[in-house]
């Protein structure tokens, strides 16, 4: 039985639920030690730090979903692919972020009467360039972040005040297919007393760095595909605080499941994101650990929803979202998107001026086929703007097994001097074969019958004889 087969015998409301997912420490860390209120300010760097890396949460207890954001979704089948989308320098998101601290408060024995924290996040990309990842070089976005998310009228051992916890990061993204390669997150945390100076309680920066890349999405999306997710978390620590002990680096051992379950509405403040497509993470005992609702228009989550190993649940809310237009369009174009193996495919590659929609000819670029044998191939457009290649698609698996293909890569056009790309998912299926399958007018024929005349038509007589 598979997971999506497992889900489909649940109301779509039984996705939102918790579960305990314990990794595997592979460097014998050692446990932080907290004094007075640093378990609630560990928990809230923490999970703030997990807006980016990878997700723990606990056991299965559904989630509260307020009237005021109910989500409409079926177990439908999707009308057509949704492929890795093309980001540009400039993209900017906004999201309203609300952090439920109640249950983390009970587990700490913290005496504090905090509930929530809540603010905006603003996320934009920053950059698009090619970089080496352990051996390995890549087309990559950095995607920032930052944030203040406050707490206010909070008793914190009978001292009333205000918590807030200022929040920046960079993520260095891979364009293939938005798999996260390296996450950075730094976290300033500060307890105001009513009528006083802030106390700072922390500066600290984490950093999770991902070998292989890990893969939240497996693109292009179908609703009913699943994959398994397997790499390790490279975890470290900088910064000070005189209230907890800085946690020691640590490599953490992660294997996943995930599934496209439904397209739905969430229904969140930014309007475009009526077809969203849920994504349910699972444990290594498939109890479903995290969703997110991939919302395409946006390019991005339309709302993410999960909960720390410490108890408190996190959601994050798609309010707005600016696109950027870049100086030139480069659009990847396959014969055939899902092709067999080691077989010719046809690939195109056509560049347009963003301001003018004119083709841009002579211009040079480079076509990258990012699997481990990592194929670069110079082309240049022709007059017409456009450049053909016959690509080898040879047999390269990909790190995320799924039940769809035999494997799926990102194939990047690179404009390394102009910072501009494109970007197309190939398919590979194991089961197809190279068939000469396409019509050709010389070798179809009609045969007319009208009356008792019976005449074989082809294109030497014309088919309207």
């Amino acid at each position: 039985m598979t997971l999506f087969s497992t889900l489909s015998d649940y109301d779509i409301s039984a996705l939102l639920m918790k579960s305990k997912h314990s990794p595997c420490n592979m460097a014998g860390a050692k446990a932080p030690i907290f004094q007075f209120a640093t378990p609630l300010i560990f928990t809230l760097l923490l999970i703030l730090g997990s807006w980016s890396i990878t997700l723990n949460v606990e056991n299965e207890l559904p989630i509260q979903v307020n009237d005021e954001n109910q989500y409409n979704a079926g177990a439908k089948f999707s009308g057509g692919d949704i492929d890795v989308p093309l980001l540009y320098v400039g993209d900017t998101w906004t999201y309203s972020g609300f952090f439920d601290v109640v249950e983390m408060i009970e587990s700490a024995g913290v005496d504090t009467d905090a509930e929530a924290l809540v603010g905006d996040l603003e996320m934009w990309v920053d950059d698009v360039k090619s970089m080496s990842w352990a051996n390995f070089s890549s087309v990559s976005y950095i995607i920032k972040s930052r944030g203040v998310f406050i707490g206010e009228n909070v008793t914190l051992d009978g001292t009333l005040g205000t918590v807030n916890v200022k929040y920046e990061s960079t993520e260095t993204v891979r364009a293939g297919d938005l798999a996260i390669i390296k996450n950075e997150v730094f976290m300033d945390v500060n307890f105001t007393i009513s009528g006083a100076f802030p106390i700072t309680l922390a500066v600290v920066t984490a950093i999770d760095s991902y070998y292989e890349p890990r893969e939240d999405y497996d693109f292009p999306l179908r609703v009913g595909e699943e994959w398994s997710n397997e790499y390790l978390d490279v975890n470290t620590w900088q910064g000070n605080s005189y209230y907890f002990t800085i946690p020691d680096d640590e490599t953490l051992s992660y294997k996943t499941s995930h599934a496209v379950v439904s397209v739905g509405d969430p229904v969140v403040e930014y309007s475009g994101c009526g077809d969203s497509y849920n994504v349910t993470a699972f444990d290594e005992n498939g109890t479903i650990e995290s969703f997110r609702w991939w919302c395409p228009a946006a390019k991005n989550d339309a709302w993410r929803h999960f909960e720390n190993a410490l108890g408190m649940y996190v959601d994050f809310y798609l309010k707005d979202f600016q696109p950027a237009t870049p100086d030139k369009y480069i659009d990847v174009d396959f014969e055939y998107s899902t092709w067999a193996l080691n077989t010719p495919l046809d690939v195109w590659v056509n560049i347009t001026d963003a301001s003018s929609g004119a083709p841009v000819p002579n211009h040079a670029f480079v076509l990258r086929y990012e699997h481990n044998n990592n194929q670069w191939i110079t082309l240049t457009t022709a007059s017409n703007g456009t450049a053909y290649y016959e690509l080898d698609t040879s047999d390269p698996l990909d790190t995320t097994p799924s039940n769809h293909d035999y494997a799926s890569h990102g194939i990047v056009a690179w404009d390394g001097a102009g910072k501009n790309h494109g970007v197309d998912t190939l398919s590979l299926d194991e089961e197809l074969v190279e068939l000469d399958y396409r019509p050709r007018p010389g070798g179809i024929s009609l045969v007319r019958v009208r009356d008792n005349d019976t005449m074989t038509l082809n294109p030497l007589y014309g088919f309207n004889a």
